[in-house]
């Protein structure tokens, strides 16, 4: 079933959101922000992580994450090793 409970509150501080709705349970989330993304010159559109890849008898999550955008781009990003910085690693389509 679904549910269409109505927004109650929605707050945000210095990095972070948090969202509560109306319900009979009280229900709400707290979303931080991380990491902010730079290189897309108008609303990303979609997200997508890297998908999980076979190493053996193991499977690996490559920390990669592909934005498109309404710019006609896409980029993937890749975080910087011990920082919270995403850098644009690859990015394709129609620029300027």
């Amino acid at each position: 079933s679904s549910s269409s409970a109505p927004l109650s509150t929605l707050r945000s501080g210095e990095n972070h959101y948090l969202l509560a709705l109306k319900s009979e349970e009280e229900v709400a989330w707290r979303v931080t922000l991380d990491a902010l993304l730079i290189g897309h010159e108008d609303w990303i559109l979609g997200t997508e992580w890297h998908p999980p890849i076979r190493v053996g008898d193991d499977h690996r999550q490559p920390l990669s994450l592909l934005t498109c955008s309404l710019d006609r781009t896409m980029v993937i990003w890749t975080p910087a090793a011990n920082s919270t910085i995403w850098n644009n690693a690859v990015s394709v389509g129609e620029f300027g």
